[in-house]
């Protein structure tokens, strides 16, 4: 892979410039990527797994090579984004047994996934009040590990399925992994018949961090949402009028707590209501 810049641009608009803010910058480099997958089958029960592993490079599109603070703010920083490069290593096993016949329980799924990912160079990205639009930095190096685990189990002709989830991740700097959570586990009850269906989601989060910078500033302010409980409800219902097909949809999110926590004026965890109707013919 290669990406080469031709006619570099300054900051005063000159290509003559040396104290422009993009360099000649002629990136390339290779990238790596080894996956392998086994299965297997006995009677009902079948077993699959997963391991891939492999580098990336990701170069600075111009958007974010354009987007640097210290063009709009004033922020001392570096003038150039370097690409971004990563080594990942992932393994994914998933076990199933189905039953066919007239149990109660016709069967259960469990899955488990174990990633890795380390950077050198990662993009970071941040926002300054009073600027409608996101600033790119690099962060030198980042780390995020995590394991996540998923098990259902399937009820009354596969009708009923719920499901159990459980997430820890392990960021060595969350300020580079902007509100993603070290911790998430959910509880999820499927029911689908007649051609109705209704799913119950009850889901716990971790605390989730941020960085804001300050406006002509190397100073950031960090930005915690605490750990969040709640629950989201949804009902559906499909039907045929002729050669008419209607859906109806209802959701309630955010049903056990109304939070009015917010987010640069916007509230992102508040009770809400939708309804929903569509026709195809």
């Amino acid at each position: 892979m290669k990406d080469q810049q031709f006619n570099p641009v300054s900051r005063s608009g000159s290509q003559n410039d040396s104290t422009g803010i993009f360099n000649r910058n002629d990136w390339q480099d290779t990238l790596v990527k080894f996956a392998a997958r086994l299965f297997g089958q006995r009677d009902d029960l079948m077993f699959q797994t997963y391991f891939t592993y492999g580098s990336n490079t990701k170069f600075p599109t111009l958007l974010q090579q354009i987007s640097v603070p210290n063009l709009l703010t004033g922020i001392a920083t570096q003038a150039n984004l370097n690409p971004e490069t990563s080594r990942s290593l992932e393994i994914s096993t998933l076990v199933t047994l189905e039953v066919d016949d007239y149990r109660s329980i016709n069967g259960w799924q469990i899955s488990v996934n174990y990633f890795q990912k380390l950077y050198d160079n990662k993009f970071r990205v941040f926002t300054v009040p009073g600027f409608p639009v996101p600033f790119y930095d690099n962060a030198p190096t980042a780390r995020i590990t995590g394991l996540e685990g998923n098990s259902s189990l399937f009820l009354i002709k596969k009708k009923v399925t719920l499901g159990v989830g459980l997430s820890r991740y392990f960021i060595s700097d969350k300020n580079v992994f902007p509100f993603k959570s070290d911790f998430k586990g959910t509880l999820n009850l499927n029911i689908d018949h007649a051609g109705y269906a209704l799913q119950i989601f009850l889901f716990k989060e971790g605390e989730q961090v941020a960085l804001v910078r300050k406006a002509n500033s190397n100073m950031f302010d960090e930005i915690t949402l605490p750990a969040y409980t709640n629950l989201d409800v949804h009902l559906s219902k499909k039907f045929e009028i002729s050669k008419i097909k209607l859906f109806a949809n209802a959701s309630g999110r955010n049903l056990l707590k109304d939070d009015d926590t917010d987010l640069s004026g916007l509230t992102i965890r508040d009770r809400r209501f939708y309804l929903t109707v569509g026709a195809q013919y």
